[in-house]
């Protein structure tokens, strides 16, 4: 198991509980690798340095999120894969700790 950070921007129109379906989302995925998530840090709605384009929208804001993991290294191209297709999630970074 190695450490990981995993920062998410979401969609600014989601509401709460549609936010936390998709962090219950990623925990769950990641349980189902046998990954541990650690702490969950909410930054909330910030601006975007450049607009982004997702599903025929433009946004210029999102709520970000940072996730300390565990994970096994070779379980990370599917959990890539996961985020990439996830319409609420405008963008991630998914980071070995050193």
């Amino acid at each position: 198991m190695r450490n990981y950070e995993l920062a998410i921007i979401l969609c600014p129109e989601l509401k709460e509980e549609e936010r936390e379906e998709v962090i219950k989302g990623i925990e769950d995925l990641i349980d189902k690798k046998e990954g541990k998530v650690g702490k969950i840090i909410e930054w909330g709605k910030k601006e975007l340095a450049y607009t982004i384009k997702r599903g025929g929208k433009r946004f210029s804001e999102g709520f970000y999120f940072l996730f300390n993991l565990e994970l096994l290294p070779e379980t990370l191209s599917e959990i890539r894969k996961k985020l990439r297709i996830n319409e609420k999630i405008l963008r991630y970074l998914l980071v070995k700790v050193e």
